[in-house]
C-alpha cells in the first residue's frame, strides 16, 4: 500500500528510498521469522538420528551456497535488468509453494521417532514423493505413530518386567 501511495505522487524520489528501506524491514522481519530458519530445523526433524549429522552439513552447505550465489549476482541482475531481476525471485518463490506443499512432508505434532519410523523401510511408506500419502499432510499427530509409541513403551515395561535392562534404542539403521 505505502509503495503504491508513493508511486501516485508526482514528486515522490525520495520517498521511493524510504519505501525501499520500509519494506526491506518487512522482508527481513517475515524472512527471519518463517523460511530463514527452515535450513536449521527442518532438516534436524527430517532425517533419521543416523543421518542427522550429514542432512545437517548438507542444510548448513546448500544455505550457504545460496546465499553466496544470490549475493554474487544480484547487483548484476539489478544492473542489467533493473526491477524486473527480482521478478525472478517472484516466480522462483511462487514455484516453489507446490514443492513445499506436495514433497515436505508434516513434523508439527511428530516426535522425532514418529519420524523415524515414518521414513522407515519397514514403515509401509514406500515412495519418497509424498503427494497421496495422507499421514504426510495432516497437522494432527497420526495414529500410527501413537500406536507405535504405545509399543514402544509396552517393550520397554516388559522388559523391566522381565528384569532386563533395556535401552531407549530399539531400532538400528544401518548405513551403506
Amino acid at each position: 500500500m505505502v509503495a503504491i501511495a508513493v508511486g501516485l505522487l508526482a514528486t515522490a524520489p525520495q520517498q521511493w528510498g524510504a519505501v525501499a528501506i520500509t519494506f526491506l524491514f518487512f522482508y527481513y522481519a517475515a524472512f527471519g521469522c518463517t523460511w530463514g530458519m527452515v535450513p536449521w530445523i527442518y532438516q534436524a526433524e527430517i532425517n533419521s538420528m543416523a543421518m542427522r549429522v550429514r542432512g545437517a552439513a548438507a542444510a548448513t552447505s546448500m544455505n550457504w551456497l545460496f546465499g553466496f550465489v544470490c549475493t554474487q549476482f544480484t547487483s548484476v541482475g539489478i544492473r542489467n535488468l533493473g526491477y524486473r531481476f527480482y521478478i525472478i525471485f517472484a516466480v522462483l518463490n511462487v514455484a516453489f509453494l507446490p514443492v513445499v506443499y506436495f514433497l515436505y512432508p508434516e513434523t508439527a505434532n511428530r516426535t522425532l521417532e514418529d519420524l523415524d519410523d515414518y521414513f522407515d523401510r519397514d514403515s509401509g511408506h514406500s515412495t519418497i514423493i509424498r503427494i497421496g500419502d495422507k499421514v504426510a499432510k495432516q497437522h494432527s499427530r497420526p495414529q500410527e505413530a501413537i500406536d507405535a509409541e504405545r509399543r514402544r513403551i509396552d517393550m520397554m515395561n516388559e522388559s523391566e518386567v522381565l528384569g532386563r535392562k533395556m535401552s531407549g534404542t530399539i531400532h538400528v539403521e544401518a548405513l551403506s
